[in-house]
């Protein structure tokens, strides 16, 4: 098996004891790579292995690499629809990445998952908002959340802010949410703009090395987030 060597502590260990006990009670034996998608080692493994038609029996697929590789896959509909009739119907994305034309081109996992959703301090939501998001999704049973609306979030964000713990969602891309810090980091003509370098330097986490005020300063290095 080739996996994505992920960068959370412990979760390469998580997904080895998950490997193992299915490897124990199939009674087979398994190996596993960890790979790297540092320098997209893991995309130039997937394209090599492609194009050898040979390496791993099974093989970790980001977002449309699946669909790329199409009609190398072997299909996996005696294992998806039967978890699919067990479990119900999966995430929109995931089968829109999953599946073409009928064919179930791999088996949905949560490592690496890119359906990022929000997170909730439980407590703090119950002490300054009085909300108990744990009696709004019950275990087990169906979410009890039709006064979970916009008005909702809003008067609950209000609250955690006046108790000093704000909290909200990010939107827009990544150079928004760090114009909103005050950092321009890329100029509305592509050229490497910093505006105020010891903003940047502060709230980014940024080493500037050789770059300029203005841009012109490329020599050997650009900047390392540290």
């Amino acid at each position: 098996m080739g996996f994505w060597d992920h960068w959370v502590p412990g979760a390469n260990q998580a997904s080895t004891d998950l490997v193992n006990e299915w490897a124990a009670k199939e009674k087979v034996e398994v190996s596993i790579d960890y790979i790297t998608s540092q320098g997209n080692k893991n995309l130039v493994t997937i394209a090599a292995e492609a194009q050898a038609k040979s390496g791993h029996d099974i093989l970790a697929m980001p977002t449309w690499w699946p669909h790329a590789n199409s009609d190398l896959l072997e299909p996996v509909n005696d294992i998806m629809e039967p978890l699919i009739q067990q479990n119900g119907a999966v995430n929109g994305t995931v089968q829109y990445l999953g599946q073409l034309d009928g064919k179930w081109l791999g088996v949905p996992a949560c490592m690496g998952s890119q359906i990022k959703g929000p997170c909730s301090r439980i407590d703090l939501m119950k002490k300054f908002a009085g909300i108990d998001v744990q009696e709004m999704y019950p275990a087990g049973s169906p979410p009890k959340a039709d006064n979970w609306t916009t008005d909702t979030f809003l008067k609950a964000a209000e609250a955690c802010h006046k108790g000093g713990v704000p909290f909200g969602i990010g939107l827009g891309d990544e150079r928004l949410q760090h114009r909103a810090r005050g950092v321009e980091v890329v100029g509305r003509a592509h050229v490497l703009v910093v505006a105020d370098p010891p903003v940047l330097d502060e709230r980014l986490g940024i080493t500037l090395g050789d770059i300029s005020a203005d841009g012109s300063g490329f020599r050997e290095r650009c900047f390392a987030v540290l």
